[in-house]
């Protein structure tokens, strides 16, 4: 065979190997596909869209962009549209073995309008426990009003603020007045025979409900002889108050649910309890945050979020139509404030931020601002993301946060 002829055959032969090789390689390694739905897509602001993708390999990363100028990070996130328009949603992947997927959905979020009625505007509420006082003011900082003062001797425990009104928890009783300080009564006092210590204190602005917590009683006579704590729940004049929770049944049975809030539109009571596993060489404790149906007359337990640090606040943003909305706690001894949502199937927590010594926590979803007091007064920052940190209030001391509406 001519010698040309031949070079160029095994060239062409090659050729031919090489690219069957990379065609192989290629076949072999599977395909990178990501994509995400979102619920809801459509409403009006402000609104929470719930994100969740769906991706093929082992993903490592998740990036978003929500199309108005803020991105995100995680595999299932929820994000808040405060303004009209349409959005486009964009997702990058980065799996595991260094490639990388996208994915775009144009115009994918239509935000029709804003909701103008219903939004909370009435003033922030603080309760000083130690002076025995709850005060109000501007959300935005300005001059504090006493709204009630409560004999020393009673010893104020918690506050919850719904309708114009502002609830308290005493050492013995339940009581309530207007935020100008009058319409002041007791709506709810135990009997002789069940003088339990009052706890925490939370109301349900739609069901009209209050729900308050009663600690263990102990008989001195016979240690064994114990009655559990309790979460009791009345109308918003006291009326029917009987136990809705007992804490013997799926609890600790000697710590009292120590922070409660509700989530209202979806029809949920949160509460949170703390065991001490530790007290050497320092103490230790393990907090769990629960919550229940308040559909139902009596509580059924479900464990949102356990093994965490201690809890100084807890607070939902149920005022956000559409989506899941999330829930926000502080925790004092790490300086931190964090927020997750739980939804049917899933649950997510993250870090919001770090601030020193969070307390009480309040969250006006609307506005899109998120409160909390620490030993310097009582602060606000943007909800989203917690930037625009700013003392509103300083020097004040605020045991517990509401937000009037």
């Amino acid at each position: 065979m001519n010698p040309l002829k031949i070079a160029k055959w095994s060239a062409g032969i090659a050729f031919l190997v090489i690219a069957l090789s990379i065609v192989g390689c290629t076949m072999l390694q599977p395909p990178s596909a990501v994509d995400f739905h979102a619920t809801p897509t459509k409403g009006a602001a402000p609104l929470r869209v719930d994100f969740a993708p769906t991706a093929t390999g082992q993903a490592v990363s998740y990036a978003w962009d929500f199309g108005d100028g803020t991105t995100g990070n995680g595999p299932s996130v929820s994000h808040i549209y405060r303004a009209t328009g349409t959005y486009t949603v964009s997702l990058t992947v980065h799996l595991s073995d260094g490639r990388v997927a996208h994915a775009t959905q144009d115009d994918l979020i239509d935000i029709t309008g804003l909701i103008v009625t219903g939004a909370p505007h009435g003033p922030i509420v603080w309760l000083d426990r130690s002076a025995g006082t709850i005060f109000k003011g501007p959300r935005s900082g300005g001059t504090a009003v006493t709204v009630a003062q409560v004999p020393p001797y009673k010893s104020i425990r918690a506050i919850a603020v719904a309708h114009g009104k502002v609830y308290w928890t005493t050492y013995s009783d339940v009581e309530r007045c207007d935020l100008d300080g009058g319409g002041h009564h007791i709506i709810y006092r135990p009997s002789p025979a069940k003088l339990a210590p009052i706890g925490d204190i939370a109301v349900d602005a739609i069901a009209n409900k209050v729900y308050w917590a009663e600690d263990p009683i102990f008989n001195p006579e016979n240690p064994l002889d114990t009655d559990p704590a309790e979460i009791w729940r009345a109308d918003l004049d006291g009326s029917g108050a009987q136990v809705w929770a007992n804490t013997s049944l799926w609890n600790y049975s000697d710590n009292t649910p120590s922070v409660m809030t509700t989530d209202a539109g979806n029809h949920r009571f949160y509460w949170t309890a703390t065991r001490t596993t530790s007290s050497y060489p320092t103490p230790s404790v393990d907090a769990t945050i629960h919550w229940a149906d308040t559909s139902s007359n009596q509580a059924q337990k479900h464990t949102a979020f356990s093994s965490l640090p201690e809890i100084g606040g807890l607070a939902v943003d149920n005022s956000i139509p559409g989506g899941i909305p999330n829930l926000y706690w502080t925790n004092p001894g790490k300086n931190e404030i964090w927020y997750g949502y739980v939804g049917r199937f899933s649950k997510s927590r993250d870090l919001l931020m770090n601030t020193p010594h969070p307390e009480a926590i309040a969250v006006d979803a609307f506005g899109g601002k998120i409160y909390w007091s620490s030993g310097e007064g009582i602060y606000r920052a943007n909800l989203q993301d917690g930037s625009d940190k700013e003392l509103i209030y300083p020097g004040v001391h605020a045991d517990a946060l509401a937000l009037s509406n």
